[in-house]
């Protein structure tokens, strides 16, 4: 394996090599395949017993949009409270209906994933009085570094029953602080994550927003700059426009500022198994593009497959390394996954924009 030094020398040049041969750079096409749209969804229907006991949850389902815009093979992907809400899942993406994606102009089926929110009005940053009362403690304990002490409490806040969404969002948050303080920021970001799809309407807009900047300045940490802005245009729509000196408005400065530079964007990634990606491939790696114009330094799996998606349009071509891709992202930018049917490494590389 190359040292870093002497990698970073290589893709310095291949980012150089590739600017000054504009002509040599792949435009992409999205317009190959338009995403399903889905048409207004009926009310979601609560479990029998469920509303009484004021109980929420999430279900993450997995289905196939067909080609006449119907739903079928849906099946639970993950939920946050085990069995009660599943089948009322299943229930309500049964009824959901779209207009297909299509392939050429012409109508196909994909395979597509949601999460089914049951929440109950007036119950926002309901907390359970036993994670309530050990939420504090536990990130104290974090804080003053008794990583022994926190993970005993997160473990036995793990063996209660959660019953609102608050709950959930606030387990995910203590999770999330728990693995960046032993230096797995994987696990903290994906935690974060995973707390912020409910935490707008589950918990107090003081905790949203800390969750915002704790995944804008994780995200950043990593290289993730379009993830860590988009956080940072979601803290924003919270907040209103945030002072010069704020922390989190810095950070987004310097972002621009990577952005808009001359040095490449690199990231080491791995295709690993993807539990929510529902296609031929089983291993999979997702990025959010910063900028127009990409490339693999090095992909050691020939043939593995890239979508990238700007809007509802899409593309799929097989990465080549140290070839230069250009895409127009627009307004809304565009995201890309790399598939595989093996676990490989490769590096990426956002390359600097032509002047």
């Amino acid at each position: 394996m190359k040292n870093k030094k002497s990698c970073l020398v290589a893709l310095l040049s291949l980012a150089a090599s590739m600017t000054a041969a504009a002509d040599d750079v792949i435009l992409i096409d999205v317009a190959q395949t338009t995403q399903a749209v889905a048409h207004e969804k009926p009310p979601i229907a609560y479990p029998a017993g469920t509303r009484a006991n004021r109980l929420e949850a999430w279900v993450t389902v997995g289905f196939t949009i067909e080609a006449d815009g119907t739903t079928s093979d849906i099946e639970i992907i993950d939920q946050s409270m085990e069995r009660i809400f599943g089948d009322a899942a299943i229930e309500a993406v049964s009824e959901w209906t779209y207009d297909p994606a299509t392939r050429d102009g012409e109508p196909v089926a994909t395979r597509s994933t949601a999460r089914v929110i049951f929440a109950l009005r007036h119950q926002r940053d309901k907390v359970s009085n036993g994670l309530a009362r050990r939420f504090k403690g536990i990130s104290r304990e974090l804080a003053e570094g008794d990583i022994d002490g926190a993970r005993e409490g997160i473990e036995a806040l793990d063996k209660l029953k959660h019953r609102s969404l608050a709950d959930v969002v606030y387990m995910d948050f203590l999770r999330a602080e728990y693995f960046e303080k032993i230096g797995d920021d994987v696990q903290a970001r994906e935690y974060l994550e995973r707390a912020l799809v409910v935490a707008d309407i589950a918990v107090a807009p003081a905790t949203y927003r800390q969750l915002l900047r704790s995944a804008m300045r994780l995200d950043a940490q990593a290289g993730l700059v379009a993830d860590a802005l988009a956080h940072y245009d979601d803290l924003i729509d919270s907040t209103g426009e945030l002072p010069v000196t704020d922390p989190s408005a810095q950070l987004a400065v310097q972002l621009e500022q990577a952005i808009a530079g001359p040095e490449p964007i690199v990231l080491d990634a791995d295709l690993e198994p993807c539990l929510y990606c529902l296609d031929d491939s089983p291993y999979a790696w997702s990025h959010q593009l910063a900028r127009g114009r990409f490339s693999f330094a090095e992909i050691d799996a020939a043939g593995a497959q890239v979508e990238v998606w700007c809007g509802a349009q899409s593309a799929r071509f097989t990465a080549e390394a140290d070839l230069a891709y250009r895409v127009e992202t627009g307004e809304d930018g565009c995201s890309l996954k790399v598939l595989g049917d093996q676990p490989v490494s490769f590096r990426f590389v956002e390359l600097p924009q032509l002047n």
